[in-house]
């Protein structure tokens, strides 16, 4: 949703509280789609400061379906996000483009509230997500959920730095004995 911000940016001390839903139904980060599973309204607050200057202030609370970093399993993972932004328009002779560069959601006076959130969303999203703290993942020889049952597979593998002394203690040495 667009918000026309036109008004704040010319009356010093104008406050609105609004209340904006949030539209996307997915997220994209590192080239992965992160399902909305729950969105609460955008709590928002838009301060004129004059001169051409605005505060916006707010929070939003939303759940992103991210898969876990081990078993891949989706995980609803919820975030609580508050921000506070000042934004100024171009003083004569400079360019529209150059006084947003730092805030890529307005654009031409307009607020683009999915993409301020989704922003907030990209600074706070974790490194990686568990489904639990003690998940043992997928096995790496049959891709088996190893938290849904024990596929069995031998996992050991010798430390290739052993190997000469593996072989002396099998009767492979250098003299034969």
């Amino acid at each position: 949703m667009q918000i026309d911000l036109t008004e704040f940016f010319s009356a010093a001390g104008l406050t609105k509280e609004m209340e904006v839903p949030f539209e996307q139904k997915e997220v994209c980060w590192n080239g992965e789609q992160y399902p909305v599973s729950e969105a609460l309204p955008v709590q928002l607050t838009v301060t004129g400061e004059g001169g051409g200057v605005l505060s916006i202030s707010g929070s939003a609370r939303l759940t992103l379906e991210i898969p876990c970093g081990r078993c891949l399993t989706p995980v609803a993972y919820p975030f609580t996000l508050s921000f506070e932004h000042r934004i100024e328009t171009a003083n004569e002779g400079e360019e529209d483009t150059e006084a947003t560069d730092e805030q890529p959601f307005v654009l031409n006076h307009l607020l683009d509230v999915d993409r301020l959130v989704s922003e907030e969303l990209y600074v706070n999203m974790p490194m990686k997500v568990l489904c639990k703290p003690d998940c043992l993942g997928i096995c790496p020889k049959c891709g088996c959920n190893r938290n849904i049952r024990d596929c069995g597979c031998d996992l050991f593998e010798p430390d290739p730095r052993m190997a000469l002394i593996r072989d002396l203690f099998q009767g492979g040495g250098e003299n034969g004995s």
